[in-house]
């Protein structure tokens, strides 16, 4: 499924991080905006419909947990990911519980799992526009989008580069 002219919003205080994620990006379908601060995010949220937000756990004015709550409270048919270290384990929990990120995207991330995790979100979207917005918001109020199986990840592990290693491949088949 083509997923032409859905829009993403990124969200990173670091520019640097912004510049890798439009590098990324660049040679997909999707409409990518990329800014620096929840101040600008939610002026874009308020003048042009989007379909996804990816926000970094850390931007500036309010960290992103934050931003995700209140995108949620205010665009609840906007699904929501958070990218994020593991050094906010206490946020983390909470606000999964909650329902505002609705999946999260581990620092550092394996560039083919980022955009895959990002088709997904983007199919969860644009099976939800089908649907009523009342539907949209109860299903982006629910917590979680499925994760990638640990299988794939443990598989993908074993692909480094041009190297495979077939025997540690093999051991996570068989288990």
């Amino acid at each position: 499924m083509k997923q032409v002219g859905l829009k993403i919003l990124v969200i990173d205080k670091e520019q640097s991080t912004l510049e890798l994620l439009r590098q990324l990006l660049r040679d997909e379908e999707w409409d990518c905006q990329f800014v620096t601060s929840a101040s600008e995010a939610m002026a874009l949220l308020e003048n042009q419909p989007i379909d996804l937000i990816v926000s970094d756990a850390q931007t500036s004015e309010m960290n992103g947990f934050q931003l995700l709550a209140k995108v949620y409270k205010q665009y609840p048919s906007v699904v929501r990911l958070v990218i994020s270290g593991y050094s906010q384990q206490d946020n983390i929990i909470k606000t999964l519980a909650e329902g505002y990120p609705q999946q999260i995207i581990p620092k550092p991330w394996v560039d083919q799992e980022f955009k895959e995790i990002i088709r997904s979100a983007l199919r969860q979207s644009s099976l939800q526009k089908k649907q009523s917005p009342e539907f949209q918001a109860l299903i982006n109020s629910t917590s979680l989008l499925p994760a990638l199986p640990e299988s794939y990840s443990n598989i993908r592990s074993c692909i480094v580069g041009d190297e495979v290693d077939i025997e540690k491949m093999a051991g996570f088949i068989c288990q």
